[in-house]
């Protein structure tokens, strides 16, 4: 007769255990609604945030446009810009070469001249010591 509580202590933790299980299913299947619930939200989050990124690249596209050609003749005015400059410099320096030359013409032709009147007096001078 000491077999009999040994068997219903057997039963008795066999039903604890099925139950248990039972209540464990149950719990890991809500789990695995609850992450599948989640996964559906980020997938929707997701694609959501897709369209808004191919919505912008699109609007940044349509703003790039505009501001890349208008960078192009910005640079294109400034290029022309130091072209003028740099013609500019050329010709004063050149209007300046030309008036250094000038006065350096003016000078060589004044020391000449004066060299010719030098030797004017001097030929002068000898002629009138002979």
């Amino acid at each position: 007769m000491f077999v009999l509580p040994v068997y219903w202590c057997f039963q008795e933790n066999l039903g604890n255990t099925r139950s248990e299980v039972e209540r464990l299913r149950g719990q890991l299947s809500a789990c695995g609604r609850a992450a599948a619930e989640v996964a559906r939200g980020l997938r929707t989050e997701l694609a959501d945030m897709r369209v808004h990124v191919q919505k912008e690249q699109a609007e940044f596209g349509k703003l790039q446009s505009p501001l890349l050609t208008l960078l192009g003749q910005q640079y294109e005015a400034a290029l022309e810009a130091e072209k003028l400059l740099r013609q500019e410099q050329l010709q004063r320096l050149t209007v300046d070469h030309e008036l250094e030359m000038d006065s350096l013409k003016k000078d060589v032709r004044a020391a000449a001249e004066a060299k010719d009147e030098e030797i004017q007096i001097l030929k002068q001078v000898c002629c009138f010591i002979k």
